[in-house]
Formats: structure tokens, sequence, C-alpha cells
């Protein structure tokens, strides 16, 4: 057909209906017609088989797939959607998953579902063509998933190609092992294979032998163990077939195997009882499957066994011989009877009486602790038949255990009738008649023929009650002696001439009898007399009959739920024994019951008015009162809504009926915040001061319930049993208590004029109450009226009163429980002495004369204005006085409000670092950090030229090769180090070109090291300076200790100091951006260092909670910065909060590639610097832009967003936070013009100009910032002690793992990592346990036996050199900016350290430094802690040099692989470096190799020096 006129593209909305002629159209055949219509359709093709799915209208999908070798469609699988009307299919890209589509839901099905399908059959027959049957693995899978060969497809295949094999069923005896099982298989694949017999849970594996398609399995002793036949005496072990190499089976093989055992049959009856042909060889004492014995028992009735009998007695402590019944004995051997008793045996030698047919014990006394009781108790009896062959074989006894009842008579009879009553048992007990002692009951053949045979008189010792009402019904009961051989002996109990008829149930031989009393006519009191058989008696006390009555009930009405105390009053209500309180239907609960009042507790009840029913034994009679019960009390509100730890406060709650209630509790619970689980309840009495309201005291609470925040506490009501209350929809805050500063002088004094008073101002902090909360008293009989009340003080006013002058009074607060004396005023009147004398002097004038009137007049008049101006004057002094003291209590109160926000905020920055990851330095940063400090520059300008290295790689490798000549070399060193120009920076030097060269030899760069340190030990001796030794770093030797332990002890860090030092770093940071930081001065408000601490006033620094988005808005987070913060502080803020778990080198944004953004809610965007066109210049001064200057408020929750500078971005106007510098002196990156001075928080001279007037200064008095030192102390305090405890600690528990910086990966395969640590110490590193080990031992080589100073070898070679300089360093371990204010904190902690490993005590005074102060307390436990742990390593066991060496070598293998790249690690480099540093002295190394007999190493050492250094 011409097609060339259709179009190539289809364009959307066009029809395109073509008629197409062709010439041999292509017919097609229907391969599938569904009975359903279907609504969707998709062809799938996985692993090759192509599959058809279809959906049909009623939800069903299908799964079609072509048979083999024909174009029929096979229906393989079909499932129901659930989803709702399928509106299309689709395939994943591989075909392994089915998408069906409906009108809301994508549902995702697997296009192969082979595990439906568990057996081979199944499988091949029944599934889809890309399944198939996997064999060694007993599944049915795809091919793809099998992990063998052996895959059986099951397209067109068929079940015959299933793996099968079967045995015939097997019974075989243990004793006919070995025993060869043959299994007989089909389509055995030829796979090396073993036999498995499954035991329940265990597993007996034993190889296979193959024969064709035939399998034999071998049972053997080895194979069947006996601990298989505890519970019987057959196992069925079901066989089956595995891999060698695995450990699941793939041919379950059918037929049964069984194996018996007859040995497993310790007892003759269960031997011959087996299902299978087992015989008991007797005189073996042995069960067998063949009868290889005789002779033999093959019956159970042949057996050697006891007869039954329940009669067996024996008396404690008493020669008997015990018969015991059996048959079938056997007269050879030895028997015994065992008694068994309390977890004690007792064995006693037996013979066997065949004519008798009976085991007789020999006479012995049975002892048995614990037997005393009521006199009997059952032990366990047994005959023991030991065989010639001395096995011991317990006979065999009835269905029941034999038991044997020991007995004392003593205690079954402690009177005559009790121990006569005992004459019908087996018990062979007689009351014997004892001429010196009291008569006893005792075994008869103790007591021979003086006995009773008739008992005297009953006794009656005592009764109980002693009182019962007149209407009888007491149940009395009477204890005595002799009161019956049987209750048939009681013929009459009577009370008076009234009787008490004896109650048989509760009767007890001989000692106890109970009866219950008859109606009395009235009060009445009486002995009790008894009648017996033998006698009678009458007792010495009375039983008194009293009349009971009943008076008021108190109260008559409570709440239907119950839990009202009802108090009846009355006469002789506690008479009898029997008594009970009925309200209504329902028992009311007896709580205390007197003579005068019986207590009880109420029930919920329906019904509104009820009798209350008293019960006194026969005693009933209704109260005369009606008890009502009335709605429950209802809760409508409470307040105030606050509350205190001390309790106390008074609450108002507010209700109805709430005088329905005795005693109501205030029930304030406290929750778990998780499960809200009940943690705690404290409860208070509260008064119904009538039925809507109540008064209640809030109880005091623990303070261990306050985390840090106010408490929310649920509050309940304990309303009798109205447990609808008991938990209120009602929360209270629980505030901690105010705190009350004294008084600012011990005599405040206040002026009173007619009544009018001074105000008295009371200071403090948290005063969250009303002013009518607070009671503020003056004395004892005064009263002061609180006025008003803010945070942090109050204000009252004396009531006017008759107030003493010239008198100490003392002021009180009380709030609540809370009481504090706060101190003492006094009273003083305005002073109108003056006036009155002025009147009385004139008075007299007059008399005088006119001239003397006048002369007097002036003198008065000019005394009094000098008099008043001079009092004015001590007034004004008195207000700056108060003025001042107030000042200083304002002061006080800030810094400890600081101290309370630093441990409130604590766990803010502590929270995370449990789960943070520690940004380590990679291996090769570690290293050039602590071993090539200063070296990096040298090695690299050291590097040889490509065109170079022909030449001089030979000459470096001979030189390299000379340095591993131990002598050689420590004569080079030794030569070097004698030269007065080699300085201590070339020693250095030296010492680290060495570490280079050596690093892959650790081993030998250990023995240089000894070998060096022993010389350098030697001449100290010698100069008698060894008491310093290695306290600086001043030889080669010192300096390769120094990098012998960082090498040695790297992985140590990682191990165990790693997470504590970066704590201690994390804590000291997060302190210090808790408050303002000047990033001029370096100075923190909150800071370790008497330097670095800000000493001028500031207001508060208000906080501000910043939502902070990154560029690409993939992060984002809410920061908390302050409003002080410069730009580069809050970007170091917010790198540290959004990546705290990255090390600092790999951070996307850093200070130099971003800027800080504010977005405005008006679209603006503001970029932030620390120097702008905006920035403050007053003069030669310009400040550090802030947060504040950028108007970014608290209130406004501001959006800022890091943005990344592009490379045309102007010069760069910010500085990091952590590049402080000092005072006045020029910020060179950006200084504009010379003597420009900056500032952040304040300008500097103006704080430390000597001119200045300390009262116009902003400074601080040292009183306000050292506390906040040793504030800031306590909170890192902990932090500290971790450290020191991962340092100086034995069994200190390794740290979490940590992540590496960077893309580094450490190559375990390549160089698998030594074993590090001491065995038996699991923190203790071989290094130090060696050094420590040589250290001892060169000192007692030398002779030096005090023991301090090998105590100072091992704290400077240790503790000094390696660790106080990581602590002060943590940069070299860790990826992370340290600021001087750090390095600063980090110094006093690290001081602190030093102070802790010293053996000096030094007597601290107020003088001394305020970082030795800090620590005086802690330094003192330190020591201690370090002498122990020195202690502890030197009691381990030494290090072999064998072990050592093994561990360096391994040390150095595993740290080759970690090195990234030979740079600065080129052993080239450093070999030609050496040479350099040699070449000034060569001429007397070569004379000093000469003398010590190297010549050869000389000319080589010469040959080199000169073509090195001749071509370089």
């Amino acid at each position: 057909a011409d097609v060339s006129n259709l179009p190539t593209e289809c364009a959307i909305g066009v029809d395109y209906n073509y008629a197409l002629e062709l010439d041999a159209p292509c017919r097609g055949s229907v391969i599938l017609d569904g009975s359903n219509r279907f609504v969707a359709m998709v062809s799938v093709n996985n692993l090759g088989f192509a599959s058809l799915f279809t959906a049909g209208n009623d939800g069903q999908v299908c799964k079609y797939s072509a048979v083999v070798n024909s174009s029929t469609l096979l229906l393989r699988r079909s499932f129901n959607i659930s989803v709702g009307p399928v509106t299309s299919l689709a395939a994943s890209p591989d075909g392994s998953l089915l998408y069906v589509l409906s009108a809301n839901t994508v549902t995702s099905y697997s296009t192969e579902q082979c595990s439906l399908h568990s057996t081979c059959d199944q499988c091949l027959n029944q599934t889809d063509p890309v399944c198939g049957w996997c064999t060694l693995e007993n599944r049915c899978s795809t091919q793809e998933t099998c992990q063998s060969q052996f895959w059986i497809t099951s397209n067109g295949g068929t079940s015959d190609r299933c793996l099968s094999g079967y045995t015939d069923s097997i019974l075989v005896s243990v004793e006919s092992f070995p025993y060869n099982v043959t299994v007989q298989t089909a389509n055995l694949p030829a796979v090396e294979m073993e036999c498995v017999f499954s035991a329940g849970v265990i597993s007996l594996i034993t190889p296979t032998i193959l024969d064709d398609d035939t399998v034999t399995c071998t049972l053997s002793d080895a194979t069947i163990s006996s601990d298989l036949f505890v519970t019987d005496d057959t196992i069925t072990l079901p066989l089956s077939l595995r891999h060698r190499d695995s450990n699941q089976p793939f041919l379950i093989v059918t037929g049964n195997i069984s194996v018996f055992s007859c040995t497993s049959h310790t007892k003759c009856d269960s031997c011959v009882s087996s299902q299978h042909d087992c015989t008991w060889c007797p005189y073996d004492a042995r069960c067998t499957a063949v009868q290889s014995c005789s002779p033999n028992v093959t019956v159970a009735e042949k057996c050697p066994r006891l007869t039954p009998n329940d009669q067996y007695t024996l008396h404690v402590s008493a020669d008997e011989r015990l018969l015991i019944d059996g048959s079938d004995f056997i007269e050879v051997g030895s028997y015994y009877c065992v008694v068994s008793y309390g977890g004690l045996e007792l064995a006693v030698s037996a013979s066997w009486n065949s004519a008798l047919m009976r085991i007789e014990c020999d006479q012995h006394s049975y002892s048995f602790p614990d037997t005393a009781g009521d006199g009997t108790a059952i032990a366990d009896l047994k005959v023991v038949w030991q065989t010639l062959s001395s096995i011991n074989y317990t006979i065999d006894e009835p269905s029941a255990d034999v038991k044997v009842t020991l007995y004392q008579c003593q205690l079954l009879g402690p009177d005559c009738t009790s121990c006569l009553a005992q004459r019908g048992t087996n018990f062979d007990c007689v009351f014997c008649l004892m001429p010196l002692s009291v008569s006893t009951c005792v075994f008869r053949q103790s007591c021979g023929t003086s006995h009773h045979d008739i008992c005297p008189s009953p006794m009656i010792s005592q009764f109980s009650p002693v009182a019962g009402p007149i209407d009888g019904g007491t149940v009395v009961t009477i204890n005595g002696s002799n009161l019956g051989m049987d209750f048939e002996d009681i013929h009459s109990i009577k009370i008076g001439n009234v009787s008490c008829a004896p109650n048989a149930s509760s009767y007890i031989v001989g000692q106890r009898v109970d009866c219950i009393t008859d109606v009395m006519n009235g009060p009445h009191s009486s002995g009790i007399t008894i009648v017996t058989s033998n006698g009678n008696h009458t007792s010495e006390n009375q039983f008194s009959y009293k009349n009971v009555m009943l008076d008021l009930v108190i109260p008559v009405r409570g709440p239907v739920s119950g839990g009202t105390l009802i108090n009846i009053t009355g006469r002789n209500l506690n008479v009898g024994n029997k008594r009970s309180v009925q309200v209504g239907s329902k028992q009311c609960e007896i709580i205390n019951i007197t003579s005068e009042f019986i207590v009880c507790e109420t029930q919920a009840s329906n019904v509104s008015e009820v009798e209350v029913l008293v019960t006194v034994d026969g005693f009933t009679e209704n109260a005369v009162e009606r008890f009502h019960y009335e709605r429950d009390p209802t809760f409508n509100g409470i307040l105030p809504k606050f509350s205190f730890l001390s309790g106390g406060t008074e609450f108002k709650v507010f209700g109805e009926r709430l005088d329905l209630v005795q005693s109501p509790l205030i029930l304030f619970t406290i929750f778990s915040s998780r499960k809200r689980q009940t943690m705690m309840e404290y409860s208070a009495e509260c008064i119904a001061l009538n039925n809507t309201l109540l008064s209640c005291a809030a109880p005091e609470l623990p303070r261990e319930i306050y985390g840090g925040a106010d408490q929310q506490i649920t509050l309940g009501l304990v309303l009798d049993g109205v447990s609808e209350l008991l938990s209120l929809n009602e929360t209270i805050s629980v505030y901690r208590d105010p705190v009350f500063l004294p008084l600012t002088t011990d005599n405040s004094s206040l002026v009173f004029d007619e009544g009018v008073y001074d105000v008295i101002i009371i200071n403090g902090s948290l005063f969250r109450f009303e002013p009518d909360q607070l009671n503020v008293s003056i004395g004892s009989s005064w009263k002061c009226r609180v006025l008003r009340v803010t945070a942090n003080s109050t204000e009252c006013i004396p009531v006017a009163g008759n107030y003493p002058t010239g008198q100490n009074i003392p002021i009180t607060v009380v709030l609540g429980n809370q009481e504090q004396v706060l101190g003492s005023i006094r009273f003083e009147a305005e002073d109108a002495g003056a006036d009155i004398n002025i009147i009385i002097i004139i008075v007299v004038a007059l008399s005088v004369g006119t001239f003397v009137v006048v002369m007097l007049v002036f003198v008065i008049v000019l005394y009094c204005c000098f008099w008043r101006k001079s009092r004015r004057k001590d007034q004004k002094l008195d207000e700056l006085q108060m003025t001042l003291n107030r000042m200083e209590t304002v002061v006080a109160h800030e810094c400890k409000e600081a101290f309370t926000q630093l441990l409130t905020d604590l766990d803010e920055y502590t929270g995370d670092l449990s789960s943070i990851n520690l940004p380590y330095s990679d291996f090769q940063t570690y290293m050039v950090k602590t071993v090539l400090s200063g070296l990096e520059e040298t090695l690299l300008s050291s590097k040889l030229r490509s065109n170079q290295l022909p030449q001089l790689s030979k000459r470096l490798e001979e030189f390299h090769h000379l340095m591993m000549d131990r002598k050689f070399l420590l004569i080079v060193i030794k030569t070097m180090e004698d030269q007065r120009d080699f300085s201590i920076r070339d020693k250095c030097q030296m010492g680290n070109l060495l570490t280079v060269i050596l690093h892959t030899r650790l081993d030998y760069l250990t023995q240089i090291m000894k070998l060096s340190l022993s010389d350098l030990i030697r001449r100290s001796v010698v100069r008698d300076s060894y008491r310093v030794l290695l306290r600086r770093t001043d030889s080669v030797a010192e300096r390769i200790l120094s990098n012998w332990l960082a090498l040695c002890l790297h992985q140590h860090i990682v191990d165990q100091v790693g997470r504590p030092l970066y704590t201690l770093f994390r804590a000291v940071k997060g302190q210090l951006e808790k408050g303002p930081v000047d990033v001029v001065t370096g100075d923190a408000r909150y800071s370790l260092s008497e330097q670095r601490i800000i000493r001028q006033q500031m207001p508060e620094v208000p906080e501000i909670m910043a939502l902070v988005v990154t560029e690409e808005n993939d992060v984002t987070a809410n920061v908390k910065l302050l409003q002080c913060d410069t730009i580069s502080q809050a970007k170091e803020k917010i790198f540290d909060h959004l990546y705290k778990s990255q090390p600092t080198s790999i951070r996307p944004y850093t200070f130099y590639n971003s800027d800080l953004h504010m977005l405005l809610t008006n679209g603006r965007v503001v970029v932030m610097r620390d120097f702008d066109y905006t920035t403050e210049e007053d003069g030669e001064w310009k400040r550090v832009n802030t947060l504040d200057h950028y108007e970014v408020h608290r209130e406004k929750t501001p959006c800022l967003r890091l943005v990344k500078r592009n490379r045309y971005t102007s010069e760069v106007s910010d500085y990091p936070a952590t590049l402080v510098t000092t005072p006045n002196v020029q910020l060179k990156p950006h200084a504009n013009e010379e003597g420009q001075k900056y500032w952040h928080l304040f300008k500097h001279l103006d704080v430390d100009d000597p001119t200045m007037s300390p009262l116009l200064s902003k400074k601080l008095v040292t009183e306000v910032f050292f506390p906040r030192i040793l504030y800031t102390k306590k909170v890192l305090q902990n932090f500290v002690d971790d450290l020191f405890n991962a340092l100086f600690n034995l069994d200190h528990e390794p740290s979490t793992p940590y992540v590496n910086s960077r893309h580094f990966v450490f190559p375990y395969s390549a160089a698998p990592l030594p074993q590090n640590y001491v065995g038996g110490a699991g923190s203790v590193p071989l290094a130090v346990k060696y050094l420590f080990d040589y250290l001892e031992n060169e000192a007692s080589a030398v002779g030096v036996v005090d023991p301090d100073v090998v105590h100072v070898w091992k704290n400077n070679s240790l503790s000094l050199r390696f660790w106080v300089n990581l602590i002060k360093n943590p940069e070299f371990v860790f990826d992370v900016n340290k600021s001087l204010t750090m390095d600063s904190c980090l110094s006093i902690v690290a001081q602190a350290f030093i102070d802790g490993c010293s053996l000096s005590d030094v007597k601290l005074t107020k003088d001394s430094p305020t970082g030795k102060l800090l620590y005086n307390k802690d330094v003192t436990r330190y020591k201690q802690q370090v002498k122990r742990y020195y202690d502890d390593i030197r009691r381990l066991p030494p290090v072999t040099e064998e072990t050592m060496i093994s561990y360096l070598k391994g040390l150095s293998n595993y740290q080759a692989h970690q090195l990234v790249s030979d740079y600065p690690f080129s052993i080239h480099s450093a070999l030609y470096q050496l040479l350099k540093l040699t070449a000034r002295h060569s001429h007397k190394i070569l004379e000093n190799l000469k003398e010590n007999g190297l010549d050869t190493p000389a000319r080589y050492y010469e040959t080199i020096l000169h073509e090195i250094l001749t071509e370089v």
C-alpha cells in the first residue's frame, strides 16, 4: 500500500482516517477472550519472559503467559483490587512491578510471586515462567535470585525433575551402632553434602557416602548422645541433606528413623515396662537391650521393690530400729536406709530378712533440725542397695513415695490429756512421772514404768474476750491444760449460773475450747467454770456481761459516693469479739473502736435516707438518727492559679455541697511528661468555710521536682469517696520560692512624723506573688502593709502604731510556709527639741534683761542654724549610703540572675553532645600539627625537583641506610647536641626530621629514643639536674619523645579521650556564647579567665530567635542570637547550628564566601556585614556593626538567609569572630586610614584611663565578676572532671566511634589496627605502660630511689608534654576554630591539670592568680587520682619487648596507609634537610665517627654529603 501521503507527525485535534489498500493483509486469530470486559491491559517483559496483565470491570487483575511452543495464553494468576475500579495498568521499566491505577490511588504489585509456592511440585507445575526451583536453597525463586547454579525452570517443565529422597522406616537400638541409613534419591545434584539428623533443636551432622543415586548416612555413638534420652527411651530423627557450606537443608528425606536406648532406664520397673525388648540386670543395676546377663528380670513383678505403707514412724533423737516391708530383694551386696528431711540425709546400714520379707534398719538415733511446729514432720524414706561393683541403686518404690513420720512427744502432748490422746495413733508417747522435775510427755522407752494413765483436773490459764453484751452471742476462747482427751470429755462450761455452749470445730485436745455465751438478765461478772471427765476448774479472772447502749450518730449526711466517716457514740461498744455497722443495706467499714464510740466509713449508695444498724455479738439495735445520702460535691474553680515549692499558699476552692465532706484534702499530682503515669502525689488539708467554699493550704513539694522551669501540677480534691474529683481538668503553676535578701544594714533608720512613715523596700528575686499574699511583720505586734510587688522588689509601709524609738525591731516576712527574718530597723521621730529650747530660753531671758536677752537670742539663733545645716548634711550622707546599698543589691541580683540563667540554659548545648559526630582531623593533618609544627615549609622548600631525582635518589637512599645503623645515628645526634651553636630550635628540628624519616620504622625510632634518653638521664644525674628532667624540650631525645607519644597515642585519643575533650571544647564555647563577647578585645561576660572577662556594666542583652535559611533553601533552622552580636558572630553561631556535625574546613558556608541577608516583610533585602557605609564612626573610633545596628528586633522573629559570594564581590568587609585583636591595635585587614581604632561593646580607652574617677567608671567591682567566674567554673566542672577521668582512670569506658573529617577512609583491610591497650586494663595504652616501666628501670639503673622523682618524670613526659598540649590546642585533633577567648579559658583548665599532676603543695592566698584559686579544691582530688593511676599502671604486668616491637611494627604499617600523600611526610625531603642541618658540623661528625671505629660509614657519609650539596 502507498503510505507516502501519511503525515509523519500527528497534530493534536486532527482526525486522520485513511483507508489503506493492502495487497496481502495480515490476518490474526483470537487468543484471549475475557468473560468480563477488559478495562485495562499491559504487556510486561520480566527476565526475558513476556506476560500480559489485564484488568476487568469487576476489579480482578489477571496474568497470562504463553505456553511453550504454542500461541495459547494460559492464566497464571489472578487477584482482586480493593481500592476501587481500575482505570489503567502500567509496568516498571525492568518489568518487576505492576502499577494499578484507580480513581484516587496507585498501587504496586510484584509481577512474580514465586515465594507463594513452597514445594518443588507447585513451583514447576503451577507458577509463572520466570519462576523455578532453586534446589540447594529449597525454595521457589527467579533464576536471578537463586544463589546456586542448580535452578530448575518451570517453563515447560514437569515435577519429575524435582529432587526427592526416601528411606525405609527404621527402628534401631544404640547398642547396635554403628548403623548405616541408606537413602534412595532422584535428581541429586553433584555437590559436596552432609547428612543432618534433627533431634529437636539439636542437629546431628554426619558425612555422606555417595554411590550414584544412593546416599549412605552413618549413625554412631559419637553422633547420638545419652542426653537425648532424658524424657523418653525413643527418639525420632528426621533426616535431611544439606550442602557442606550451608546451614539450610535442600532435601527432606521421607521415612521414619527411630532410635531407642534401654540404658536410659535407671529403674527396674521402667526398664522391663518399656515398649522395646529391654532386660534388667539386677546384679549390675542396669538396663540392656539384649539378655546379656544372668540372672535377669523381664517382668515388673520380679523387680525388687518396697511395699506401700504409711505407718512408718520415728521418734526424734531416740534409738529405734526401722522395719520396712519389701519383695524380691537380692541377698548379695549392702543395703542402707536413707531418711531425708530439711535438706539433710541420714543413712543407716540395713539387712534383708528374706524370711520376713523386710529390710531391717540398724538401731539408730534420728536427729533432724527444724522439726518443731506441731510435733510431727513428714520425711522421705528410701532403701539404697550397693552392688558388688559399688554401684548405688535406689530400690523401686510404689506409685506414691514411701514416707516416714518424725514426731516428738513433748510437742505432741504439752499436758497429760494431749499426751495420752496419742494412744490411738502410731506415736508411742506416755506422760512420764519425773520425781525430781515436772512430769512431761516423752517417748515410752525414755520413761520406763513410771507414767500416768489418768490425768489430773483441767486448768484454765486465760480466756478472751473478757467481756460481752448481756444479749449473749459472744464466742469465748478458753486456753489451758488437761482440757480433755477429746471433745466428748468436755461436759459443760458455765459463766456464773449461765451456760456457755462448747464449740467442737475449734477444739484443740487438752489445750483449747471455745464456747458461745447465752443471754444474761443484766450486767454481771463471774469466773468461767469448766467440767471435764477428770474434774472441774473455775478461772480466777472474771468474765463481765455488760449492757451495750447507743447515743448519737455524727454526721447524719454525706455524699452518695460514700467515704464519710460516721462517729457512733454510746457505751460498752468495744465488748465482745464481733462488731459491725450497717448503713442501709451496705456495710460500714469500721476504722476505729473504743468503749464510747465506733468510727466507720460509708460505702456508695443510691438510697437517700437509711437506718444505721449496730451489731455487737448478740446485741443488735438501730440508731435513733437516720443517715442521709446527698448528691456529690462539685468543683467550679480555684484561686490563685499558682503556688510555691515550700507550700502554704492559701487556695480558695469554689463549688457546691462542699460542707458534706468532713476532712477535705487538696491533691497535687505530678505526672511523667511522656506516658503520664503518676509519679508522686502530695496533699494538704482544707477547711470548709461554707457549702460553696473551701480554704486549702498548698502542700510542700520536694526540691527535686524542679527541673529548671516552672512546673505544671495537676490538681485534685479528696472529698470522701468522690472519685470524680481526684483528678480535675485544672492545672496550676508551681514556682520556685522567692529569694528575700537581707536588709542593706542591720540598723536601718526610718523617720516618722505624725503617723507618716518611710517606705520599707525589700529586695530579692522571683517575686511572683500578690501583695495580699505576703505578710510583713515588724516585731511581734505591728504589721507593714505591702503596697506593690515587682519582679525583684516589694515595698511596704508600716501601719500606724506606737513604735518604740531608738530600738532595733526585727522585720519578718511570711509567704505561705516560707518565713524569714530579714534584719532589723530603728524608728526615729522628727526632733522638735530645738524649738522647745528656744522658747524656754526666751522666757528666761525676759526676766534677766533686754540686753542679755538680745545677746542670748543672737547666739541661740546662730547655733540653731548651724545645727540644722549639720543635720541636713548628715541626712544627705545617709541618703547617699542607702542609695549605694540599693545599687549594690541590684548588682548582686544581676550576678545571681545571670548564674541562674546559665544553669537553666546549660542543657541547650550539652544535650546535643551525646548525638553529635566528632569532627576529627584526618591523620595527616593531626601529624602536621603535632609532629611537624613549623617544619612544613622547610620540607616543601627542600622537595627535590623531578630532574634531580635520578641523580640524588640513590645517594639519599644510601644515607637512609646509614641512618639504620644505630651507632652511626647516635654519634651524629650526640655530636650535633654537643655543639654550642646548635640551638634548641635546631634540636627540635632535628628530632622532627628524624621522626619523619623513621615514621615507617617506629620500632627502630623507639630504640633511638630510649638510648638517647638514657644518655640524657645519666648526664642529668651528673649535673644534679635530674629532678627537673623532661620538663622542657632541650634535646633531640625529648623532641623525639613528644613525637613518639603523638604517633602511639593517636588511636587512644580517638577511642578514649576524643569525646570528653571535644565535649569540654563545645561546653566552653557554648558557655562563652551565652553572653556577649567583644570581638575586638576578646572579653566575654562568661569566662574562666580574669583577663578575658567583661568588667563593665551592661544592660540586659535581648535574645533573638531568628529563622535562618540557606540560599538553596535546603536547610532551615531557628537559631538563637544576641542582639549585640556582630555579623561575623551571628554567622559563626549559624554555622555551628546548621553544620554542627561537620568539620569546619568542609562546611559549605564560611566567613569569607558568604553574606548574611535579612529578608524584610516588604520584600526588601538588607545585606549585613561587619563594616559597610552605614558603620558608626566617631573620630578615630569605628564600631563593628551588630544585629542591633540593622534593627533586627527580638519581637519580629526575623528571617535571615545565607548567600554565597561570587568572585565579583567587592572587598570583603567581615573578619571572623574567632580572629580577635587586642585593644587599641589597628585591625590591619580593615584599616582605611592610619590610626583607625575599632570597638564593639565598649571603647577601651574610657575603661582603662587612670585619670578617670572611680565613681564615674563603668567598671564593676571585683565582688561582681569574681563570682561570675566561679559560677562559670561550676557549670563546666563536670566536663573537666570527665576529661580528667578519661586521661587518668584505668577503667574508663571507650567513647563512641568517631566520624572522620573530609572524605578520608581508613584502609583497614590494607593495614589492620594493632592491639593498642594493655591486657587487663581497658584504657592504658601499651606505649604509656612501656614508657613508665622504662623510666622506672632507668631510675633504678642510675641510683635514683626517690619515688617522687620518677613521678615527676612521668608527669613531664606524658601529662605535661602531651595531654596539656592537647587540652590547650584541641585544633590539633579536631577540625575546629579556636578564639583567643577560648584559648584563655582552656589555658585555665590546662593549668588545673598541671597543678593536679604536680607533687608540690603551694599555699594559696587572696593575691594568688584567679585560675589557681578556682581549682584549688579540685587539684587535691586530682593529685590523689593521678598518683593512684600511676600506681595502678605500675602494678600491671610489664609489656614484653616482643609485644612492643610487634605493636610498633603494626602501628607503622597502619599509619603509613592513613597518609593521603607523601607531602609533607617525604622521607627524601627530610633526608636532604637533615644533611643540610648536619653539614655545618660535618667535620666534627666525621672525626667522632672515626674515633669510634666507623671509618666506612664515615667515608659514605662524606661522599653523600659532598655529592648531594654539590648537585643541589
